[in-house]
This record gives C-alpha cells, structure tokens and sequence, in this order.
C-alpha cells in the first residue's frame, strides 16, 4: 500500500483561491498536491469551498475509522474553517449559515441551488434575525472546541500522524 496524505478543509486547502491555477474540481499547485508529490505520497483531498465546520470533522473522523487499520501509512492534514459555518434546516434542506452571503441574496456554498429559490425569502429572514438577536460566539465557539478535541482525541487514539490547523482565528 502507498502512503497517503489525506487533507480536509474549505477553499483554501482545496486550493480555489489559487485562481488561475484552478480548475473546476482540482488544482495541481495547491499545497496537498504539492506537498504530496514532494514526499512521494498518494493525495486525498476532501476540501470543498464554504465546507462546513461540521462537514470537515465528520468526514475527517468517518475517514480516519474507515482507514483505521493503515493509520501508519496515512498522514491527515485537516484545515478547520470559521465555526459560524454550521448547517441550519428549512424544514429538511440544508443550507449553510453564511450571514454575509445570504444577506446580500446569494446561495450559500454548499446549498442546493435549487432548494435556495424556494427557502431564499425566509432564511435570509431568519438570518436577519439570528445575526441581530441571536448570534452569539460563545455559541460557535463552545461546539468548535468541543469537535476539535473530538478530533484530536479521535486521531491520536486511533494511531494517526495528524495536523489540524485553524486558518481563521488566533485564540
């Protein structure tokens, strides 16, 4: 088996800010790629723009147990993004809390165009609300502590060398 060098994260990991790099799907000059081809490790990159907070532990730890019996062989990188990026539900549809997206009438990323022609009107309703009476970082940043120690604990019990780097806040 080859090594593999697994990374998790938003846009910046996935490498979309790297514009003229970029391609739809994959760039090949983004630090995974680099960074796996100079170790000579195979890449995983699950990173997607706007991923959020609760996608990129989920998949990191669903990946970690899936993978548990070569943890040797696998290094996992995992670059946490903002924690007001959580998944909020009209009725069953989910869409990502992205105030600054959703209050300029823009679908937020990873939501189904689709679904957000029929929710737009009362998420950016509800987000006009949450922002002004309910948003508080204490909210956020209790559950981000709590899922990175999920994942740090999660790794380092399973046998994993790892890195989870928090791109968006210097506590």
């Amino acid at each position: 088996m080859n090594k593999i060098l697994y990374f998790n994260g938003c846009s910046w990991p996935e490498g979309s800010e790297l514009n003229d790099l970029y391609s739809e799907g994959e760039c090949k000059d983004r630090c995974s790629s680099l960074l796996s081809s100079k170790l000579g490790y195979d890449e995983i990159n699950e990173s997607s723009a706007g991923k959020s907070h609760q996608d990129i532990i989920e998949e990191t730890i669903n990946f970690a147990y899936k993978n548990k019996t070569k943890s040797e062989d696998i290094i996992i990188n995992v670059w946490l993004t903002s924690p007001e990026r959580m998944w909020f539900y009209y009725g069953d549809k989910p869409f990502t809390l992205s105030p600054w997206m959703i209050l300029q009438g823009n679908c937020p990323h990873q939501t189904d165009e689709s679904d957000w022609k029929e929710m737009k009107s009362d998420v950016i309703k509800f987000t006009k609300l949450w922002t002004t009476y309910f948003h508080n970082q204490k909210f956020f940043l209790h559950q981000y502590i709590r899922d990175v120690l999920l994942l740090y604990n999660t790794l380092q019990s399973l046998g994993y060398k790892f890195l989870i780097t928090n791109a968006f806040y210097n506590f």
